[in-house]
């Protein structure tokens, strides 16, 4: 065979060798087949590690936002109680706006209802609560802050509840005081 003969005979897969012609073909298709799925091995691990990446970005976004709101009322909490113990009494909505938190959210955006806290109210009463923060990997819900400081995550029906039990105490203390004492008449 000359030179160009066997390279032309090598281009097309044969060989100069004595191997049979049906032998080396297979040969060349199962290392084919093998490089093929070696190939979609590492193209399917490729998306897979993209798609787990992305889903471990957003889940962390959504820690971080719900962190941060738990933050700022800890924040708030510990400025509301400074101020308790200089003023006996608990800021109103405008002074709470004031206080200076190091939060990147801002405090008009959370529910603060001073007023709904009486003498006598119980240490879990809800002070305070954030919009509700919608997530799609992590419990939606509220950011929330009790009278003692007590900072918790609740969802809808949680917080629904300790509504509830506030204006149930808040309205029995203000019904209470404008029941009028009975009076007992000399004449019976």
């Amino acid at each position: 065979m000359t030179q160009a003969e066997n390279l032309k005979h090598s281009y097309k897969g044969g060989s100069s060798s004595t191997v049979g012609k049906s032998a080396l073909p297979q040969a060349q298709k199962s290392v084919y087949h093998a490089r093929r799925g070696s190939f979609i091995r590492k193209i399917v691990t490729a998306v897979l590690l993209t798609l787990v990446l992305i889903l471990l970005f957003f889940i962390g976004r959504e820690w971080i936002q719900r962190n941060e709101y738990q933050r700022t009322m800890h924040q708030l909490g510990e400025h509301i109680a400074d101020f308790r113990k200089t003023s006996q009494t608990l800021p109103t909505r405008e002074q709470m706006l004031k206080f200076p938190l190091q939060s990147r959210i801002g405090l008009e955006r959370l529910t603060y209802e001073p007023e709904r806290i009486l003498n006598g109210s119980l240490p879990d009463t809800l002070l305070a609560y954030s919009p509700r923060l919608n997530f799609t990997f992590l419990t939606s819900g509220y950011a929330v802050l009790d009278f003692n400081g007590q900072v918790s995550w609740l969802d809808d029906a949680q917080l629904a509840e300790k509504i509830r039990g506030r204006d149930r105490h808040y309205n029995a203390a203000i019904l209470q005081e404008k029941t009028l004492p009975k009076t007992t008449s000399g004449t019976d």
